[in-house]
């Protein structure tokens, strides 16, 4: 009936989200979240929708604190003030949902991470730790659900530890989720890949440059074998590029003309004109080619 409808709708919408965050269309998987929030919100008061038989009231806000926290990390994604601003505030109504059924589980987990995620892109320290600790006591309560949710918020802690100077903790922590079981199948390949990256970052900062240049070899040979055109693959050599810029020059040149060409093998591999727009758009792509242009200033 149209509930089994309404399903599907959500479940296409999700799907087109992170296909457009995939190709880089970061504005695109903003907007498609944008409207599933609407839709998900709509649903969430069964009273104003006629002739649906609507899932029960807990479901439903589950649902929509899911759809909320997706279109926080969208937004996050984008990067910029305004959006950055809105990622907050999406996030804020997600944990006034939350603490309203009393969820203390993946969902919480999940929304912790992300505001992590939105605090570490403006650089900001205040409260990230102890959000991160109430993530990881969320994750804790349904370990074999949120194994991966506990990998990534001590990721992004070892990140908040390395800011906050305290290197030989960062590195202790980025090197225990990297010797975790690794698991199976590319999306277990592309999350090592994003582990090997965070400790080479670590590692750079303490001048451990051969161990950096290790782990960029480990994660940049995981993300060529699943996706060598995509997101992983660029962001590793974005960060390597920045990381050699000092040290290596010559190399670090070459590893931004290698995201160049990313992107431009990526684009063609995009059907839709409008995906296509998106991408040309993207503020990562803004980004890949305001460094290669800088690069070419400096070294001709």
């Amino acid at each position: 009936g149209r509930n089994v409808l309404l399903d599907t709708l959500q479940q296409g919408l999700a799907l087109l989200a992170q296909q457009q965050s995939l190709t880089g269309d970061e504005t695109g998987a903003a907007e498609t979240s944008e409207f599933l929030v609407t839709l998900a919100r709509n649903l969430s008061h069964p009273q104003d929708v006629v002739g649906v038989q609507i899932q029960p009231a807990q479901v439903q806000l589950e649902r929509l604190a899911h759809a909320l926290i997706e279109h926080a990390k969208n937004l996050t994604d984008i990067g910029d003030e305004p959006s950055l601003q809105e990622a907050y505030n999406v996030l804020d109504e997600a944990e006034k949902i939350l603490d309203g059924i009393g969820e203390e589980g993946a969902l919480r987990a999940w929304l912790c991470l992300n505001r992590a995620f939105a605090l570490h892109s403006q650089r900001r320290g205040d409260g990230a730790i102890e959000t991160i600790d109430r993530g990881l006591r969320a994750a804790a309560a349904n370990a074999e659900v949120t194994e991966q949710y506990t990998r990534e918020l001590k990721t992004i802690k070892s990140q908040f530890l390395l800011n906050l100077g305290q290197f030989s903790e960062a590195r202790d922590l980025a090197l225990e989720v990297v010797r975790l079981p690794e698991g199976d199948g590319s999306r277990a390949l592309l999350t090592r890949a994003g582990h090997y990256l965070n400790l080479a970052i670590i590692n750079n900062t303490l001048n451990n440059h051969a161990e950096a240049a290790n782990s960029l070899r480990e994660a940049l040979r995981r993300a060529l074998e699943v996706d060598p055109f995509g997101e992983a693959t660029l962001r590793i050599l974005m960060v390597a590029s920045w990381l050699f810029s000092n040290h290596a020059p010559f190399l670090s040149h070459q590893l931004s003309f290698a995201a160049a060409a990313t992107l431009d093998a990526r684009r063609a591999t995009i059907g839709s004109d409008r995906f296509r727009v998106g991408f040309d758009e993207s503020t990562r792509r803004r980004e890949v080619y305001e460094d290669l242009v800088g690069r070419l200033v400096v070294y001709g």
